[in-house]
């Protein structure tokens, strides 16, 4: 199989979709459970959860990076934010992700790189100005969740037709990722958050300035790349 120049001798695995369907799965319930909880947050599922949303945006993003970059790039990077920010000019594209997409990627890696790894010190707490994700990640509750999944959902939507005739974004019965996390996802938060008497524009007792839920035009989709430039294998 040749894939822009390249030949594959080997299957590739994917398991972007895997790991997406496990993370929306598990999504969902933490929203059914939040329904009845007297409480936000403080549950280890988020904490596992967030992770799912980040799994599955690198190994979309590092699939991609396979079938597309040249080998030594492939050696020589390694962080998924350089990958994504990459990945147009191994087509020849002059076109790249937006200053506001990429800088979200990038919070969306500390904080989950400080989640997982313990990075957190109290003298020093990260400020994540283009996203909503906590100041304290033991702290991490379902607005982190759905941060995770907005910008994960959002990243792989911006490459889902970079292989012509392919679309990589999942897609189940009911729509792909995106249609589900703006028509249900977010839909069922809010719901929920005003039947808990909410108000939706601040939450946080240590973050009285975090947006809770964001208006329709930031959670809109983002443009999507739109130079595919090899075919889909035969």
């Amino acid at each position: 199989m040749a894939i822009n120049g390249k030949t594959l001798t080997k299957p590739l695995p994917v398991f972007s979709w895997w790991f997406a369907t496990e993370a929306l799965q598990r999504t969902q319930k933490l929203l059914d459970e939040l329904e009845s909880a007297t409480f936000f947050g403080h549950k280890v599922e988020i904490f596992s959860c967030i992770g799912l949303w980040f799994w599955s945006l690198e190994s979309a993003v590092s699939t991609a990076f396979k079938l597309i970059a040249p080998e030594k790039a492939q050696s020589e990077i390694r962080r998924l934010e350089k990958k994504f920010e990459k990945l147009p000019s191994f087509l020849g594209s002059a076109e790249k992700p937006s200053h506001q997409q990429f800088n979200e990627l990038r919070n969306f890696c500390t904080f989950r790189n400080q989640l997982f790894h313990d990075l957190y010190y109290p003298t020093k707490q990260t400020e994540y100005v283009h996203t909503n994700f906590s100041r304290v990640p033991a702290y991490a509750n379902e607005i982190d969740l759905l941060e995770s999944m907005r910008i994960c959902t959002n990243s792989m939507n911006y490459y889902r037709d970079i292989i012509s005739g392919v679309d990589l974004l999942p897609k189940y019965p009911r729509g792909d990722l995106l249609q589900i996390f703006e028509s249900e996802i977010v839909v069922k938060f809010n719901e929920t958050l005003r039947r808990k008497g909410f108000n939706p524009v601040s939450f946080r007792e240590f973050d009285k300035d975090i947006c809770l839920t964001r208006s329709k035009e930031v959670y809109a989709p983002l443009i999507r790349f739109e130079a595919a430039r090899f075919e889909k294998p035969s």
